[in-house]
């Protein structure tokens, strides 16, 4: 069904996600919720699917959904929905890589969405912020959770707390952004990062990402048996053995997440 804010098409093993409007009300940030909820849902349940990418260019196919909402009905809005639908979580419920591409400034939810992502790459101009503070406000949706694990307390504690924007080579430097790149290669870079990703075991890119996000909220010695049992899971399926077999051969791999 065709949706209001996002596209999802799928390429190979790639199944990108490409934002067609920006959402800039809390009514329209709970649709577009449901729409990414239901791409998410598809995702999960197409094991074809082996990396995911997300992405947000101002510059071109860009327009805004017009505003309807005045600043009450907003925080009626904001009263009778809560936080049931979060654009961030419907990233983070991806069991798949996501690599996000981003241009323009980010801020608010967008910006908390950008966060969930795996993998972020961001165009020399584009912005980062997370101003709540100057609405008397938090960031939500993760974003006072999943910043100081990506930047940092003290970096985290900064930027909220003066709701600053940060630029990309900024956001490079703390790690926040793995990639700075002009604007109008974004998308090839993100397509030519997500094509090496789709190249690997499928099955090994989950139980990887499992282990990285899962382990962080463990103890040490719990997050090194998880690591444990996962690697040697991983002994037991097809692809290791076709990795194996490929390598001897010198042959290109060819998984099937088996």
């Amino acid at each position: 069904m065709p949706f209001s804010f996002v596209n999802l098409a799928r390429r190979d093993h790639t199944a990108q996600i490409t934002f067609i409007a920006v959402p800039e009300t809390p009514a329209h940030e709970s649709d577009c919720a449901v729409e990414l909820g239901e791409i998410a849902e598809t995702i999960i349940n197409d094991h074809s699917i082996f990396v995911v990418t997300l992405l947000i260019d101002r510059a071109t196919n860009f327009s805004s959904v017009e505003h309807a909402e005045k600043v009450p009905a907003e925080i009626e809005d904001i009263l009778d929905r809560g936080h049931l639908h979060s654009m961030a979580e419907q990233i983070v419920v991806i069991d798949r890589p996501v690599i996000g591409g981003f241009t323009g400034a980010l801020d608010g939810h967008i910006c908390e969405m950008a966060l969930a992502c795996d993998i972020r790459i961001m165009s020399h101009d584009a912005s980062f912020s997370l101003s709540a503070i100057h609405q008397g406000l938090i960031p939500d949706n993760g974003g006072t959770q999943r910043l100081p694990r990506l930047v940092g307390k003290g970096k985290a504690l900064e930027l909220i707390l003066t709701g600053r924007s940060m630029s990309a080579d900024e956001a490079f430097s703390t790690g926040l952004v793995h990639s700075v790149v002009d604007a109008n290669d974004v998308a090839k870079i993100l397509a030519s990062l997500s094509s090496t990703v789709a190249r690997q075991a499928p099955l090994s890119l989950r139980y990887a990402k499992e282990a990285v996000i899962s382990g962080l909220d463990r103890p040490l010695e719990q997050a090194l048996q998880l690591e444990a049992d996962l690697y040697f899971l991983l002994h037991t399926t097809e692809d290791r053995t076709t990795g194996i077999t490929s390598f001897l051969a010198k042959k290109d791999k060819a998984f099937t997440g088996q």
